[in-house]
């Protein structure tokens, strides 16, 4: 049902999933958009990233997330770099994927496992229980940081203005990270 849900997302920073379900044979399938470009993480052992490009990327990742979660109250669970593609460089362009345990996910619901990226998921993540939107605050903050730390030396306004956001956004209780994706996105806008 999740699979079906997601595949009704149409973003342009959101893979476009063309259709979920379940052979005759009982085996499940997502079928997915085939992209060209190349994960966050990989791009980064090459060289670092500006922080005017990193600002973009996470900008373009808390779009994706807030209209995923305005359309259908869907989260992703599970941002890190890996799931990130950069496709073009000028101007940044990226998908969001979910390489490893489907896609998006409702929020509210208990899973019995973690689902996320250890160092990348929120700790509410780590145990069984309730998770909502505020993972993906997490995880977009968690990214960011990843993105900073290959980007240059050079201490700036807005990188200053970004070890905020950071701070904010994986902030150990959910109660005191951003309240919504939108207000996160709304933070880059303003830095960018």
């Amino acid at each position: 049902h999740e699979a079906r849900v997601a595949a009704s997302l149409m973003h342009p920073n959101i893979v476009q999933a063309y259709s979920a379900g379940t052979t005759r044979d009982g085996i499940d399938y997502f079928a997915m958009e085939l992209i060209e470009g190349r994960p966050l993480n990989a791009l980064l052992e090459e060289k670092p990233l500006s922080v005017i490009s990193a600002l973009q990327i996470a900008l373009q990742i808390a779009r994706a997330l807030e209209y995923a979660w305005r359309k259908k109250s869907m989260c992703h669970g599970d941002i890190k770099p890996e799931n990130v593609i950069l496709q073009k460089r000028n101007p940044i362009s990226v998908k969001l994927i979910d390489c490893d345990d489907g896609f998006f996910w409702r929020p509210n619901t208990c899973y019995p496992t973690m689902k996320g990226t250890p160092g990348f998921c929120a700790p509410e993540q780590t145990t069984a229980g309730v998770c909502d939107y505020t993972v993906d605050v997490y995880g977009v903050g968690r990214t960011l940081d990843f993105l900073m730390l290959g980007s240059p030396t050079t201490m700036s306004r807005k990188r200053k203005m970004l070890s905020s956001i950071i701070k904010k956004a994986t902030n150990e209780s959910p109660k005191e990270r951003y309240i919504t994706i939108r207000e996160l996105e709304d933070e880059l806008k303003l830095v960018l």
